[in-house]
């Protein structure tokens, strides 16, 4: 067992700790402020939890931010509801941002999924330089980095592409994005809120297989699991980090090639 101050974690759970401690210690100088994007879903609910319980060991100070798409109605106003209520009980401040996503699409001309993504992002990126904070925590996991990589090469893609998201990368001059619970399960994540006795909200909209990611988690991975490969989703991980090995360096190599050949 795990033990941390009142919560006694299994040896599973620990390791979205460990996790956590250790790629956050990285990347995060101590007593700065840590912007935390939470939905209320498993993942992002999981990532506060955890840096809740690590604050004070890693002298971070989280901050929440939830973005209101305004796509579900009274569900996406519970949401950002509950999400506060959290924060509360946590003692996390938190900014609640509403955003038309519907019409941002209209506007644009480009599909729900896309305009959310932009939407979350462009508000991260707001919220992090307005408050002076150097870096944003996603709860992106290991299941999202399969079916990243999945969509990535059905619509065709190189090497870049197959290694799927990075666990940091820079959102602008002043801003990082890190993805610190990218190495873990789903099930590890929704193991680790048992432990804690945390509920969290669920999506309906994630049910709708009209959008891809959800098509790819619902019915295409499903589905090449039974009809080809029992273990393709650990296979695809593997694929993503030989990938990620590859690129980078092949990056570093260019990138000495290149220094070598510039005169002075």
């Amino acid at each position: 067992m795990t033990v941390i101050g009142d919560n006694l974690l299994t040896d599973g759970s620990g390791k979205v700790l460990n996790t956590l401690r250790s790629s956050l210690a990285s990347v995060v100088t101590k007593g700065s402020l840590l912007l935390i994007g939470v939905s209320g879903g498993a993942d992002s609910v999981a990532l506060l939890r955890g840096v809740s319980l690590l604050r004070e060991e890693l002298c971070i100070e989280p901050l929440v931010v939830h973005v209101n798409h305004q796509l579900r109605g009274s569900e996406s106003d519970q949401d950002a509801n509950w999400v506060r209520d959290l924060c509360r009980r946590l003692e996390v401040p938190i900014h609640v941002v509403d955003v038309d996503v519907s019409g941002q699409a209209a506007n644009q001309r480009i599909g729900i999924e896309e305009a959310a993504r932009d939407a979350r992002y462009d508000v991260l990126q707001r919220e992090a330089e307005r408050l002076n904070a150097a870096t944003i925590a996603l709860a992106h996991n290991a299941d999202d980095q399969i079916e990243t990589a999945l969509h990535h090469l059905l619509r065709g893609t190189g090497l870049a592409g197959l290694k799927g998201m990075p666990s940091s990368r820079s959102l602008s001059d002043r801003v990082q994005i890190v993805r610190p619970l990218l190495s873990i399960r789903r099930a590890e994540i929704e193991s680790f809120l048992r432990s804690l006795g945390q509920d969290f909200r669920s999506d309906s909209s994630n049910l709708d297989t009209s959008l891809t990611r959800n098509f790819l988690r619902h019915e295409l991975l499903p589905l090449l699991e039974q009809r080809l490969n029992p273990q393709v989703r650990e296979h695809l991980l593997r694929l993503t980090q030989q990938a990620g090995e590859w690129h980078g360096l092949l990056q570093q190599q260019a990138s000495e090639i290149l220094k070598a050949a510039l005169l002075d």
